[in-house]
């Protein structure tokens, strides 16, 4: 919750609209919010999140900062495309090392984990 920029206890909400800009021959959303007499936009294109022109959504942005804004969902905002990915990543670095510390294990643990007995727990009344 602290790692969010805009930072979520410091900021303030307000509604935007999204308008589509063409750069490079690709139409990119943008929303636009007003911030007392000043026009803010944030470019609001995020993975698997369709926006449409003419769409209100929420913005949150930094009070001192208004240029430091995001569109305030779900998807973009708390959960980001690339925290995601490096979490997978960290995942699986980390079921590799496990794997390959498990792989083949020494011939003297092997003969021990065969030889121990399951200790079964006998009720109280039989």
């Amino acid at each position: 919750m602290f790692t969010r920029q805009p930072d979520y206890f410091d900021s303030e909400t307000t509604y935007g609209t999204i308008r589509m800009k063409d750069t490079a021959n690709q139409l990119i959303p943008f929303a636009i919010f007003h911030v007392a007499s000043d026009s803010f936009s944030v470019k609001a294109a995020y993975p698997f999140l369709n926006l449409v022109s003419g769409q209100r959504v929420m913005i949150i942005y930094n009070t001192a900062k208004p240029n430091n804004a995001a569109v305030y969902r779900s998807w973009g905002y708390w959960f980001k495309w690339d925290e995601i990915l490096g979490s997978i990543l960290i995942a699986l670095v980390f079921w590799g090392v496990a794997v390959l510390l498990n792989k083949n294990p020494v011939e003297e643990s092997l003969r021990e984990q065969m030889t121990i007995q399951e200790v079964t727990s006998k009720r109280k009344y039989d």
